[in-house]
């Protein structure tokens, strides 16, 4: 049969799967073509069809709106779609997963979005806990022809992680030719300069096709100093004559040099001498120290601060190097071997200001100790230097297999795959306590900043992260019976896969002797073996059926079946109506179960410390705590059940309006109990692991994983899809709106569920609108992306005196519209230049309630501002 262009069968088939970014308008070519359609494999089923429908909600990007996107990576062009609604994980200084990207479609969470290559899994992370979040800056973006979105339940097709939908990645094939692709993008602002190359090409004949993509690509780190929301600064702000660190900086840690006054009860600087009128130690010189110190005044005591911001990296570098090659070999004209292998290299580097950590025990004698006892002190261990970290990631995925007609009913496809990921991360200068003790026990015989005490200090950590995948894959399709619609298919198949993770640290972190770091060796591994079967059922020409089952078997927990029914039904020929409903599950990531423990510098509000201190909830300022996130062994998996609702609506032959509800409810759920939480948790006198200083404040806290209750969501879509072909050329529209209209879930760790829909980070609206002018050989491109607002910040209801007192919602951040616009122009049918500009008016992303970017916004927004770009393709 001949093929059709995909863009083509998709607005035909599908309607509502306007591409959910990017430029709507198709050729005529393209359209004329549409009636010429092979039998296709969609995402969220098994059964080849000769047309796309599904019962579902699917946005499809294709290559030319990969291509017009003027972005970077897969998970840059995922993570602006309307279905990541509420932003997803990206590249980040101070993570040790800072290398990762993922995409987190509903805001369900990236474990519960299923991430394929040509319909196969992709290993998951060891970083992101080798569960089912995938990195996407693994995939070479070149070697991509479309990206399909299933935003429907999948576990009945797919297995576990596919509970709020699946993105699926169909690569080049059948390529014929050389195209070779060179592109730069320069921000306004300092950092985050990118450049990318590559090289796709292939040969296809009668028995035998090769395609193979070859890229290289780099984003420069960005550093907090370079962006004026994340610089460092500070200011007496009401004239008392000294400054807060709580609620007069930005950027300031009260880790600089802060030595505890047991017999007064405050906090001392080195060199200051103790007030009796004052009761405060005064005269403290701490800008002498170094750069970065200043003199300020903490928890009532004058301390030396230290501005980390001005050192540390907001975002990670990126260097990659990935490659994809498919080929197939035709046997005879019914079976085919193929033959796809995946190749990855990406090696960041993210920057942390030096090691602060607690000074236990402080010599009396110290020239720093101004209080003549033995003490201890929270330090920045400034002479080690800045704490730098490497982190390589390399991926090999290949699968091999054979396909094709046993007879004119039955086909068979049997296939094997094996993917390696390892991870390995170095972190220099961070503080070793060993080296520490023997500068505290030479103390008067070894001079304090000498190289040789210096280089005690210093310890060098290493984390060595694995996981090893084998899938066995066999699956035939049976092409039973005709019905009043057409031929009745069902599919059904047998999986086999097993998974092996490995973390490993070095012995000094293990032990708990470096500052800054934490971690202890782990290991797991898991077996899974799946039966599944699908039926596909034109009961008329208007109604078409679905059904699918699916039956998994965990050697750690259990099996779980997951089924689904999903109906198609035409009434009117520009008209379709979609239902769907069906069960899934999540089995508990590998390192949720056996990981190591890892240290985050997590931003959270100590509502205790406040009410301790007579300070209002609304008043209480937001800092950031050293915490470190352990496994749980007991771990369940998690239960969900998702059912969707849509109408397609053919308005002409140009133009289709698509509406579409989706809800889903996960039980059991695996949720991260983090800093914020457990200080919640404190606060309701319940059980905790929050640690703190004699005085009261925080000085670690220690985090996890734990099977809650569970929360559910709606979403409503709306999309529209069309163009103009007029006198001046053609104008293309590609409208998508996402409104968020339930998330219930835990307002916090053994409390209440609450609908944090609106909440802080839950914003209630996210949309894309593309805009396109074509004629000739030149295109315009104007695209939009927004984001709703939401609230500054959740807090306690003061009026709830319940022992779990509910949260509430308090003031509200501005909403965040990032324009972008580019001139594309084709020379000869073979070359094309492009020039454009991402976030055309420079916005500044949304600062939270304090007026800072903090962490918990990086999902939603990027700090890069106005980036110009310039690319140059040709085609061979």
């Amino acid at each position: 049969m001949k093929k059709n262009l995909l863009s083509a069968a998709v607005k035909g088939a599908l309607g509502l799967t306007a591409a959910a970014i990017m430029i709507p308008a198709m050729p005529a070519f393209a359209q004329e073509d549409a009636a010429i359609v092979e039998e296709v494999v969609v995402t969220g089923s098994r059964i080849k069809r000769d047309t796309l429908n599904v019962s579902g909600q699917t946005v499809t990007i294709d290559r030319s709106d990969i291509d017009l996107s003027g972005n970077m990576s897969v998970a840059d062009v995922l993570r602006e779609t309307s279905v990541n609604s509420l932003g997803s994980f990206s590249e980040r200084s101070g993570s040790s997963a800072q290398s990762n990207a993922t995409v987190n479609l509903r805001g369900a969470g990236s474990d519960r979005t299923l991430v394929l290559i040509n319909g196969r899994r992709v290993s998951a992370s060891p970083s992101l806990g080798g569960g089912g979040s995938v990195n996407l800056n693994m995939i070479p973006m070149d070697a991509v022809e479309r990206i399909e979105i299933l935003a429907d339940g999948a576990s009945s097709t797919y297995g576990s992680d596919a509970v709020a939908g699946v993105v699926n990645l169909i690569m080049r094939k059948n390529f014929e030719g050389v195209s070779f692709k060179s592109r730069m993008g320069r921000p306004s602002q300092e950092g985050g300069d990118e450049e990318s190359v590559s090289l796709v090409f292939g040969t296809s004949g009668d028995r035998v096709s090769i395609t193979s993509a070859i890229e290289f690509s780099s984003r420069d780190e960005v550093y907090d100093r370079d962006r004026d929301y994340t610089s460092a600064r500070w200011a007496d702000s009401d004239g008392d004559g000294y400054i807060d660190i709580n609620t007069e900086t930005v950027g300031v840690s009260r880790y600089g040099r802060a030595i505890w006054d047991d017999e007064h009860s405050t906090w001392a600087a080195p060199g200051s001498t103790y007030n009796e009128t004052t009761g405060l130690w005064e005269g403290g010189d701490c800008e002498s120290i170094g750069e970065g110190f200043i003199n300020a005044q903490y928890s009532g005591g004058n301390v030396c601060g230290y501005a980390y911001s001005l050192i540390s990296a907001n975002r990670a570098s990126l260097k990659k190097a990935n490659s994809f090659t498919s080929a197939e070999f035709n046997i005879n004209d019914d079976w085919k071997a193929f033959t796809d292998v995946l190749f990855s290299r990406v090696e960041s580097f993210g920057r942390y200001a030096p090691p602060a950590a607690v000074f236990d025990p402080m010599p009396a004698d110290h020239p720093d100790n101004p209080t003549g006892e033995e003490t201890y002190a929270t330090w920045r261990w400034d002479a080690i230097g800045p704490r730098d970290n490497t982190v390589e990631d390399l991926m090999m995925d290949g699968t091999i297999g054979v396909s094709g007609q046993i007879n004119d009913a039955i086909s068979l496809e049997v296939y094997a795959q094996f993917s390696k990921y390892t991870s390995t991360g170095v972190g220099s200068n961070y503080l070793s306590y060993g080296g520490l003790a023997i500068n505290n026990e030479w103390y008067g015989d070894l001079i304090m900043d000498s190289d040789e005490a210096i280089a005690n200090l210093r310890a060098t950590t290493i984390t060595d992260e694995q996981m090893d995948t084998r899938r066995f894959f066999a699956g035939s399709q049976i092409d039973m019976l005709e019905l009043a619609g057409g031929t009745a298919s069902a599919y059904v198949g047998l999986e086999r896969m097993e998974v092996e993770y490995t973390s490993i640290v070095d012995a000094q972190s293990e032990a708990g002797w470096v500052g800054g770091s934490s971690g202890n060796s782990a290991s797991g591994s898991r077996d899974v073996t799946a039966l599944f079967s699908e039926f596909l059922l034109p009961v008329t020409d208007q109604i078409e059926v679905n059904l699918a089952v699916r039956y998994d078997d965990y050697s750690d927990f259990g099996g779980a079946t997951s089924p689904k029914v999903g109906v198609n039904y035409r009434p009117l020929d520009n008209v379709t109506l979609k239902a769907s409903w069906g069960q899934g599950f999540k089995a508990p990531a590998l390192s949720d179960l056996y990981g190591v423990t890892s240290f985050s510098a997590e931003d959270a509000t100590d509502y205790v410390y406040c009410a301790a201190n007579g300070i209002a909830s609304g008043d209480c300022v937001e800092q950031q705590y050293n915490t470190y996130y352990g496994s749980n062994p007991d771990l369940d998996a998690e239960e969900s059940e998702a059912y969707t609702l849509g109408v397609v609506y053919d308005a002409t032959d140009n133009i289709t309006l698509g509406l579409d509800y989706f809800n889903l409810t996960v039980d059991n759920v695996i949720q991260t109990v983090g800093a914020q939480d457990m200080i919640f948790a404190e606060y309701a006198g319940q059980e905790h692991t929050v640690v703190r200083l004699g005085n009261g404040e925080i000085d670690e806290i220690y985090a996890g994983y734990v099977n809650g209750p569970g929360f559910e969501l709606q979403t409503l879509d709306f999309s529209a899809k069309g163009d103009f072909d007029t006198a001046y050329g053609v104008l293309g529209f590609n409208f998508m709106l996402s409104h968020l209209m339930e998330y219930s879930q835990q307002a916090y760790f053994g409390a209440d569920v609450q609908d944090h829909a609106g909440w802080n980070l839950f914003p209630e609206w996210k949309g894309t609108l593309g805009l396109s002018w074509t004629k000739d050989e030149h295109r315009v491109d104007w695209y939009m992306s927004y984001t709703g607002s939401h609230a500054a910040e959740n807090i306690i209801d003061d009026s709830d005196d319940s022992l779990l007192p509910a949260l509430e919602s308090n003031g509200k951040l501005d909403d965040w519209l990032v324009h972008n616009l580019s001139y594309n122009y084709t020379f000869q049918n073979t070359h094309n230049f492009k020039l454009g500009v991402r976030n055309v008016f420079n916005e500044d992303p949304v600062l939270d309630k304090n007026g800072e970017f903090s962490r918990d916004h990086y999902d939603l927004y990027n700090n890069f501002g106005r980036v110009y770009f310039a690319e140059y393709a040709v085609d061979f």
